[in-house]
C-alpha cells in the first residue's frame, strides 16, 4: 500500500510566476518563496523581447535555491498572423509558450497549433472566454493545456465572481470531457 502512495506523489510547479525582471531582489524573494514553498520548479513569465543574460540570471537563481527553471513567454497576438509569426520566432528557444486569446479566431489557431502549450483566456470579462466545445475538440488534437487564473476570484464581488465560477465550471466540465490538461 505505501509503495502506491509513493507513485501517485504530486510535484508542484509554479507555471505563472511574473516577477518584475528589472528588480533583481524582487525576482529573487519571489523565487526562494517558491522553493520555501514546496515547488520543485517555477516558470517565469519573461517578456517577447528578451536578452539571454536575463535568462542565465534567473536560472542561476534558481539552481541557488534547488528549483528547476522553466522559461515561459505569454502572448496576447491581435489576430492569426501575429500568432503564427511569433510561434515561428519562438517555439525553438523557450519551453512553455501561452496565448491569451483576445479573439475566437485567435482561440482556435492557437488550439490547432502544436507550437502553443498553453490557453488561456480574459478572467475579468466572460464574454470574452472562447473556451467552447469545437475549442476543446481542436485542443484534444494537439495535446495544448487550459489554463485558468484564479487570482480574480480573490478579488471579484458579487455577480462578477458568480458569473466567472459559472463559466469555469462549464470550462473544466468540457476539458475534463476531452482530456485536456487543466493548469490551475
Amino acid at each position: 500500500m505505501q509503495r502506491v502512495r509513493d507513485a501517485a506523489v504530486r510535484l508542484f510547479i509554479d507555471l505563472h510566476l511574473c516577477p518584475n525582471l528589472k528588480d533583481q531582489d524582487e525576482t529573487r524573494r519571489m523565487i526562494e518563496k517558491s522553493a520555501e514553498l514546496g515547488y520543485k520548479a517555477v516558470g517565469v513569465t519573461l517578456p517577447k523581447k528578451y536578452s539571454q543574460s536575463e535568462v542565465e540570471k534567473i536560472s542561476k537563481i534558481c539552481g541557488e535555491v534547488g528549483l528547476d527553471f522553466v522559461h515561459r513567454i505569454d502572448l496576447a497576438p491581435s489576430n492569426t498572423a501575429e500568432l503564427i509569426r511569433s510561434l515561428r520566432l519562438l517555439r525553438r528557444n523557450v519551453e512553455v509558450i501561452s496565448v491569451k486569446c483576445l479573439s475566437k479566431s485567435v482561440a482556435r489557431q492557437a488550439a490547432k497549433d502544436r507550437r502553443v502549450d498553453v490557453l488561456s483566456f480574459s478572467s475579468l470579462d466572460v464574454r470574452k472566454r472562447f473556451f467552447d466545445s469545437a475549442e476543446a475538440e481542436l485542443a484534444s488534437k494537439t495535446q495544448v493545456s487550459l489554463e485558468f487564473d484564479l487570482a480574480p476570484l480573490l478579488y471579484l464581488r458579487g455577480y462578477r465572481r458568480i458569473s466567472l465560477l459559472s463559466k469555469l465550471r462549464e470550462e473544466v466540465f468540457i476539458a475534463k470531457k476531452s482530456n485536456i490538461p487543466i493548469i490551475l
